[in-house]
């Protein structure tokens, strides 16, 4: 039996305690990364040669494209020896003409002048190039100098993924120790949702652990014991806001999900599975849906020994949801087989490195059997080249002294690392929502950037994970797995009419979602969709089919259909025969019971003479004439329905006299 274990943070160590208020930046000009700024712009000078002018008309044209073409093409065949190869509107007043030669200056001058003098043109100027400015520093950011491992040298190029994906529209799940009322991730000194947060649970059972004094409920604040605020840290690393105070995460536009899991002493696996299934919008019981399922699970959390049964079963289920479940590789300098859920499969398994792109000494690292996939800044007792500083990690903290500004600490582990990876998932989920977990991890293995020093891939991972080229990697079409037929659907009942049949739906090699219908000669039957189907009039003479198709992401859709099952007539059934009462001589009536048939029919009568018709007596009643004495009579009744084999039933003759 799987003894039940308690998991804890994959943090080294708190580097620096928490500080209220940052100490200032050196006055040392500090060395930042080249990143074009997006809404900053600069454009060539107006000597610059170019092909084309924009002309404007005092007033709407009723084709502007004509109007150019008449006010430009004779002036520029003057002037510069030019002809137009194509006019473009802009407006129904603006017009590009484009030459089939550059302009110069001087061309370009003389032109507008001429196109200027023309009856009813405003203006007509060169066509300038516009570009992106280098900006020194990408963010705007109080404390952006101290965000090595974000940068160009030995971090993510986070800030060059920004003009593609901040992470908007994208969730992460933060399994930790819940999360505290900050300005860089709330918004707020107080709330602990809004900004990026969204709202969260917490799915401590212990209450000695939790420090709440309660169970499970919808409030994932952190609560103060050691090693409190571990998730506060974390969530900076994936989505502080870029907001120009203190720091800005890998995924600034990410919405975060925190789910506390992690209380004194730790977390229970059963906690930390319950928060995984609700993270990723499945079922936990007990508990409300998650109205804001996330795309990316970070675990910056480990326990000693195997992969569980019971936790392999929960990753399957969340990754089968398309979740992306990132976990810290742990700081036991150990291989990563030994801490779980890192060991788990379907997971991404992050290392660490420090601020000269080499493993750090406390992460744990791969082995062939159970590799790491990806490493991701860490943080280490190295010095940053660039600044002369540790190169810790610093993110969002708070203070235990209850002081009303936002308090940064500096700290390191492989709990830092994993936030970097969440982060860059965020980005690619925020841009291509289908990507599947498979996907992703192909794309941070294709461009993750080489480490420092030469490193086995199974050992450190493909590299430190990249989110400028990520987020820049052409997106392959997906390559799609097949859902495989292991028991063909099948159809059980009495093929005839007004009778209930099942279709079973047959066994898949996954679990996929299936939808149902019936099918007559291969053709839909309107609103036969559930599992069973009750047989019609239509039905009789026909083949039946149960049609079953099955769809799950990452696969492709497969339609499959039961055998034929032909439906034969139903038989109608006589539960009192016919008969005839009266009395049996000439000059009197004779009167026919129809009998009673099931189900009900249309019935004709025919009065018979020693077996033979009577002419016109199809009637109820029959008055006994000559022709009838000395031999038998009786009632003949012939029933019909719809779908219903056609029956005769005779009632017993009777002997005129």
């Amino acid at each position: 039996m799987h003894t039940p274990r308690t998991l804890g943070l994959a943090t080294a160590f708190v580097a620096v305690l928490a500080f209220a208020c940052f100490p200032a930046a050196s006055s040392r000009a500090e060395p930042t990364p080249d990143i074009p700024v997006i809404d900053n712009t600069t454009h060539t000078s107006g000597g610059a040669r170019t092909d084309t002018i924009i002309v404007t008309f005092d007033h709407s044209q009723a084709d502007p494209a004509a109007a150019a073409s008449a006010a430009v093409a004779d002036a520029a065949q003057a002037i510069a020896d030019a002809d137009v190869k194509s006019v473009t509107p802009i407006s129904p007043g603006m017009v590009a003409v484009t030459f089939d030669t550059n302009l110069t200056g001087s061309e370009q001058a003389q032109l507008g002048d001429a196109i200027e003098d023309e009856a009813g043109v405003t203006a007509a100027e060169p066509s300038i190039t516009f570009h992106v400015t280098i900006s020194g520093d990408p963010t705007g950011e109080q404390y952006w100098s101290y965000q090595w491992n974000l940068g160009s040298a030995w971090g993510i190029r986070a800030p060059q993924a920004w003009s593609r994906s901040t992470g908007a529209g994208a969730v992460v799940g933060i399994i930790d120790t819940g999360i505290t009322a900050h300005p860089d991730l709330t918004a707020s000194s107080t709330l602990i949702v809004g900004g990026n947060v969204v709202p969260g649970y917490d799915f401590i059972t212990n209450t000695v652990a939790s420090h709440d004094g309660d169970g499970r409920d919808a409030d994932p604040t952190d609560r103060y014991f050691d090693y409190s605020f571990h998730g506060t840290h974390v969530a900076g690393i994936i989505g502080a806001r870029l907001d120009g105070q203190g720091v800005v995460g890998t995924a600034p536009g990410v919405r975060m999900q925190p789910l506390r899991a992690l209380g004194e002493g730790g977390g229970s696996e059963a906690d930390i599975m319950a928060a995984m299934r609700w993270g990723a919008g499945l079922a936990v019981p007990g508990i409300a849906a998650n109205p804001t399922p996330d795309d990316v699970l970070n675990l910056s959390l480990g326990g000693a020994g195997p992969c569980s049964y019971a936790m392999q079963q929960t990753v399957n289920a969340v990754v089968a949801k398309g979740v992306v479940v990132v976990v810290a590789a742990g700081n036991e300098t150990q291989p990563v087989a030994t801490s779980e859920p890192a060991n788990c499969k379907g997971v991404i398994r992050v290392a660490a490195t420090g601020a000269t792109g080499v493993l750090a000494s406390y992460s744990n690292y791969g082995t062939e059997a159970i590799p790491v996939t990806i490493a991701a800044p860490g943080g280490s007792s190295s010095v940053v080249p660039a600044t002369g500083r540790v190169g810790y990690i610093l993110s969002s903290w708070h203070d235990p002294r209850g002081l009303v500004v936002p308090a940064y600490v500096f700290m390191q582990g492989t709990s830092m690392a994993a936030p970097h990876v969440s982060g860059v998932v965020a980005l690619l989920k925020s841009v291509h929502k289908s990507l599947t977990p498979d996907q992703i991890v192909a794309i941070l293995r294709k461009t993750a950037s080489p480490l420092g020093t030469t490193c086995d891939a199974s050992v450190c991972g493909a590299g430190i994970v990249d989110a400028a080229a990520a987020v820049t990697e052409q997106v392959p079409n997906p390559v799609l797995l097949a859902l495989t037929l292991t028991k063909r659907p099948a159809i059980t009942g009495t093929p005839t009419i007004d009778r209930v049949l099942t279709g079973a739906p047959g066994s898949w090699s996954t679990t996929a979602t299936l939808a149902k219908r019936w099918l007559r000669d291969g053709q839909p039957i309107a609103a036969a969709t559930a599992s069973q189907y009750r047989t019609t009039a239509s039905d009789v003479g026909h083949d039946l089919t149960f049609e079953v198709s099955a769809s799950r992401t990452g696969y492709s859709p497969a339609t499959v259909t039961s055998a034929l099952l032909r439906i034969t007539a139903g038989a109608l059934r006589v539960r009192t025969k016919p008969s005839v009462t009266g009395t049996r001589t000439v000059g009197h009536k004779l009167t026919a019971k129809t009998g009673k048939w099931s189900p009900a029919p249309s019935l004709a009568r025919q009065w018979l003479r020693d077996g033979h018709p009577i002419t016109g007596a199809t009637g109820s009643t029959y008055r006994l004439r000559a022709a009838d004495r000395r031999h038998r009579l009786q009632l003949q009744v012939t029933a019909t329905r719809r779908g219903y084999t056609t029956k005769v039933s005779l009632s017993s003759s009777v002997r005129i006299r």
